[in-house]
């Protein structure tokens, strides 16, 4: 877990491209998500722990699989935003050829 700086979206942005708005707020969730679960299952953030593959709770075995599934998400949910949000190399002012 490696959360990116808090980035939301300004008033212009969202006008936009709406979905920016929630996008950041699930990604400010999954990563508070995260946190819970690896405070409250701190063997889920060992994947060399033997505790981890042994016979885990219920909670544990659904955390882990939250904590599995994160990642793909986050990756797609920044992917998303990138393709949406305009390119930031492109030059706002059309009379500037470079």
């Amino acid at each position: 877990m490696s959360p990116a700086p808090p980035r939301f979206p300004t008033p212009p942005e969202i006008a936009d491209v709406p979905e920016l708005a929630i996008l950041a707020a699930l990604e400010d969730l999954l990563d508070l998500t995260l946190r819970a679960l690896l405070a409250a299952h701190p063997q889920l953030s060992d994947s060399e722990c033997s505790d981890r593959l042994r016979d885990p709770s219920p909670a544990q075995a659904a955390a882990d699989r939250i904590v599995t599934a994160a990642n793909p998400l986050a990756r797609a949910l920044d992917a998303y935003r990138r393709a949406v949000t305009p390119s930031r190399r492109q030059n706002p002012d059309p009379h500037i050829p470079f």
